[in-house]
């Protein structure tokens, strides 16, 4: 007689994940994730009250992807590496991209997580480490426009270049403009 195969909890959000990173968030139902577990349900109601709590393992695990993303070290810059990062997980890893930023409900609860962590990240830079939160909040808001608007195109596939230097080098271009005019706009609001 076969012995049961059992499966942690730790492999089926896992299994879930790259489920969904494959084929969606429509993908995720207990008999989806089965079957690219080859197993039966039982592990999955076995250690998930529900396919929503699963859903919610799959979109901490996805932000815990999309945060190793935004800390690698595209570049000699914490918060450039961000911006990099968000875009590459986009690119790389566009059905996880769609998830916590595409999906209505999802997203309406993952962006704000995600705009928090980015905050906090950016005291890692020398050139934000001294500003307030509030502060920093405002120079985050001018370049997460372009930086989620460059993921979106990589998502989508109309990003062009597309190679993760030529996303490093817009952040540049676009940093070199906006990053001054977030400063100086502080220097005024104090004035």
């Amino acid at each position: 007689m076969a012995r049961p195969t059992t499966f942690s909890k730790t492999t089926i959000i896992q299994a879930a994940t790259e489920l969904v990173a494959s084929e969606g968030i429509a993908a995720l139902t207990a008999r989806g994730v089965a079957a690219y577990l080859k197993a039966s349900t039982a592990p999955i109601y076995g250690s998930f009250e529900s396919i929503e709590e699963l859903q919610g393992a799959v979109v901490t695990r996805a932000r815990e992807e999309l945060r190793g993303y935004t800390r690698r070290p595209w570049s000699d810059k914490p918060f450039l590496n961000e911006g990099t990062g968000l875009v590459v997980f986009a690119r790389e890893r566009p059905k996880l991209f769609a998830l916590l930023f595409l999906t209505p409900e999802i997203a309406g609860k993952a962006v704000p997580g995600v705009h928090a962590d980015l905050l906090a990240d950016m005291k890692r830079d020398a050139r934000f480490a001294e500003l307030s939160r509030g502060e920093r909040d405002v120079v985050l808001e001018k370049l997460w426009f372009i930086a989620l608007g460059m993921a979106t195109l990589a998502y989508s596939g109309q990003l062009r270049p597309s190679t993760t230097h030529a996303i490093t080098n817009t952040l540049i271009e676009a940093g070199a403009v906006l990053i001054p005019d977030a400063f100086s706009r502080l220097e005024r609001s104090k004035a």
